[in-house]
């Protein structure tokens, strides 16, 4: 082959790659849809989550562990509690939770929204349960979305928000589809950009990070358990009599609420 020829054929094949590129990428709006019918199958679920918050304009960072189940159709509980850096890593680096879930919760936030319609954060030190409107943490958001809290649709998603194409990565040894969602111009939205990961399989979370101004949360999902058979009694908040009932306007992804008052 002659030079010409050999130049001819590279400015045919760079010219055809946009399209067969574009042709064998995969469509934001097909995750989101493959992501409804996965989790049609769902009838509960429970996970470890991993939560590193940073949250002052210093940069220093707060670690957080938790165990969370839901049961379909609109049943949500987080108990969760502050650790160590440390184990904090030591956890994720090993992809095993187990020794930072034990012992009691700083903070138990739940829902069940055939009995109310408001979130409940109870924090036993304070002898406090927070009544509070629907919350703005990502993870909570996603997580209540695979409860069946929120409906919103793929179409939805992509009227509010620029929503990058997905790309194939590896993230805690699993296949993922990793999306970036940044609200468009005009809407109003407490973060600047949303990055999630999603498992090929069942697409479920597996991590979650926000990022604010100055703020940054960023949430892993591991050691995934399905269809256990879960009632919305097992896993019910129940206090012990005496606890003051505060109402919230909003809980927030760095636990900072507006209005506050006694019930």
């Amino acid at each position: 082959m002659n030079l010409r020829a050999a130049v001819f054929l590279l400015v045919v094949a760079l010219a055809a790659w946009p399209a067969i590129n574009e042709a064998s990428a995969v469509r934001v709006t097909t995750v989101l849809e493959e992501m409804d019918k996965s989790w049609q199958t769902i009838d509960d679920f429970s996970a470890v989550l991993l939560q590193q918050q940073t949250l002052t304009v210093d940069g220093t960072p707060r670690f957080f562990a938790g165990y969370a189940r839901i049961v379909k159709p609109r049943a949500f509980r987080i108990d969760s509690r502050e650790v160590g850096l440390r184990a904090y890593y030591d956890a994720l680096d090993a992809l095993e939770p187990s020794g930072v879930i034990g012992g009691a919760s700083d903070e138990i936030v739940w829902y069940d929204g055939d009995r109310s319609h408001h979130w409940y954060r109870y924090r036993p030190a304070e002898a406090v349960v927070y009544r509070e409107a629907t919350p703005t943490s990502p993870i909570y958001v996603m997580l209540g979305a695979l409860a069946g809290i929120s409906a919103t649709t793929a179409m939805e998603l992509q009227e509010n928000f620029n929503i990058d194409a997905p790309k194939t990565v590896r993230m805690l040894e699993q296949d993922c589809y990793l999306m970036r969602l940044e609200p468009r111009r005009g809407r109003s939205a407490d973060f600047k950009y949303i990055d999630f990961w999603v498992d090929r399989k069942y697409y479920l979370p597996v991590r979650v990070k926000m990022k604010q101004d100055t703020a940054e949360v960023e949430t892993y999902v591991l050691d995934p358990l399905l269809n256990r058979q879960l009632s919305a009694r097992d896993i019910e908040l129940r206090v012990p009599r005496g606890v003051v009932v505060r109402e919230r306007e909003a809980l927030l992804g760095d636990g900072t609420a507006g209005r506050e008052a006694n019930q």
